[in-house]
């Protein structure tokens, strides 16, 4: 296989790795509120990555009402970090605005 044809899906991967979360649940329990951060991630691929919005909103409006009342934004910092560089803190932010409007 050509190396130029090798490197596209590598540039392609680096230029969304801070967006779309690989599953792999290293974020699970990390968060300092409670939240389920890889089914929240989950729910916002849903709708950015799959065009599914209406699937991650139906997911995201399922969460108990103590997590759907957090607010990221509210944290001083972030304690969940992503081994594959998802800026996770923004990429809750995001479902948190995206599915409560």
């Amino acid at each position: 296989m050509n190396i130029e044809v090798q490197k596209i899906p590598t540039a392609h991967l680096e230029r969304i790795a801070p967006r779309y979360c690989r599953m792999c649940g290293e974020c699970t329990g990390a968060c300092l509120q409670g939240l389920p951060v890889a089914d929240i991630l989950r729910f916002l691929t849903y709708a950015d990555g799959y065009g599914q919005f209406a699937l991650g909103r139906e997911n995201f409006l399922q969460l108990p009402r103590e997590q759907a009342a957090v607010k990221c934004g509210n944290c001083p910092s972030c304690t969940v970090e992503c081994p594959y560089g998802v800026k996770v803190s923004e990429r809750l932010i995001r479902a948190q605005e995206m599915f409560t409007c």
